[in-house]
């Protein structure tokens, strides 16, 4: 199946861009690294409670932002704003696809008149409002936001129905310029100036779609048999055609604007990376098993070298594209952050914080008393984590 681009007042395909797919072509694996003589490491430094402080309403905050005044904490179902004492100022429903812009304290999520807001962290009054151009019936996704930029995805919402599985025929993508946020008109907080700068979208079946923000394509789209590059103007600009109409399972991009695959053979979970020629940079299996799609992650470390995660099990693949180590963490699933420095990650499985070097030795520096839920976050010399109940402060035991 070609990806095909519709017009968005007539509803017709779009004539072709001229962009001819290229064929994949495949890795030759690269040898492993030698492993060097292992060197003496210091003892690990276990954390202790700090702070504990509830979580009202309780429930599973799987992602914690930290802000300028602020912590978010998000779930499948409400967020929490807390203040910087970690106490709970204010809660509300959370749509699918809420993005935080922490450097200028602002939430952004769907309302329920189809607009995207921007909501202040400290009071959760409206900043500004857009309408999108469909504005009812979707489900909205913010992939980037900057001081003057939003990168918007908006997916149909799935049919009523429990008898049928229903994959979203259309997900229209916008690049919003906002404006001066100074002049928003306080009467419908939208602003003054605020355009859309280019929109398309797109019917497949099915979509996975990443943003790039910092490269010159910041969305990259997967569907069957094809990982598809967009520039700022969303106008396509690399086809990859992944053979056997193969669909990713788990699309991410990294620094250098490369796709980020795991994609399913049979029953096996492979992963990949692939630039925007084609050239096939990894091929490493992660498991003989299929691994479900809430149980994937990939993180790339800022030399070029990628953690990826397949429900139990911690993948390091160097720059080379070569499997140099991996852990099985005892419980699952394994939720991590990279490290600023790149030397490896925090992670928690169970009710444990794992640290995970990036030579591969795994240090457990504190054991809670119940399920961490959430992504370690670093603030400061702290790490904030979630239980089922409370937020928790961790710092180095004296």
């Amino acid at each position: 199946m070609e990806p095909t681009f519709y017009d968005i007042d007539t509803f017709e395909p779009l004539p072709p861009l001229g962009v001819v797919p290229q064929p994949l072509r495949r890795v030759q694996a690269p040898p492993l690294p030698t492993p060097g003589a292992s060197a003496p490491r210091p003892a690990p430094t276990l954390l202790r409670v700090a702070i504990a402080k509830p979580l009202a309403p309780a429930g599973k905050y799987d992602r914690l932002v930290v802000t300028r005044d602020r912590v978010v904490a998000l779930g499948r179902e409400n967020l929490i704003v807390l203040d910087n004492t970690l106490t709970p100022v204010n809660n509300l429903p959370a749509p699918i696809g809420t993005g935080v812009d922490a450097p200028r304290d602002l939430i952004y999520m769907a309302d329920v008149f189809g607009s995207v807001v921007g909501r202040r962290t400290s009071d959760l009054s409206i900043a500004l409002r857009i309408i999108p151009t469909f504005p009812r019936g979707y489900e909205r996704h913010v992939l980037y936001v900057d001081a003057s930029k939003l990168l918007l995805a908006s997916v149909e919402l799935k049919q009523m129905a429990t008898t049928i599985t229903h994959v979203a025929d259309i997900t229209m993508f916008e690049w919003w310029s906002l404006g001066d946020l100074a002049s928003v008109n306080p009467s419908n907080s939208v602003p003054a100036d605020a355009n859309i700068t280019a929109v398309t979208y797109i019917r497949t079946r099915p979509l996975r779609f990443a943003a790039a923000p910092s490269t010159g394509d910041p969305l990259l789209l997967a569907q069957p048999g094809h990982v598809l590059w967009l520039d700022r103007g969303l106008k396509l600009t690399a086809d990859v055609a992944l053979p056997g109409q193969l669909m990713p399972q788990a699309l991410a991009v990294d620094a250098q604007g490369r796709a980020l695959l795991v994609v399913r053979t049979g029953d096996v979970d492979h992963f990949w990376i692939v630039d925007r020629t084609g050239q096939q940079l990894c091929d490493v299996v992660l498991s003989e098993h299929p691994i479900p799609a809430s149980g994937l992650a990939m993180h790339p470390a800022p030399d070029g070298a990628v953690y990826v995660i397949g429900n139990d099990t911690v993948v390091y693949i160097d720059k080379t594209g070569a499997e140099r180590w991996r852990v099985h963490p005892p419980t699952a699933p394994v939720v991590a952050t990279v490290l600023e420095n790149g030397t490896g990650l925090l992670a928690t499985s169970g009710n444990r914080l794992l640290r995970i070097g990036a030579d591969g030795t795994v240090d457990v520096v504190h054991e809670a008393k119940k399920a961490l839920m959430s992504a370690p976050t670093l603030r400061g010399g702290e790490v904030l984590v979630t239980t089922p109940d409370e937020i928790l402060v961790l710092s180095p035991a004296e």
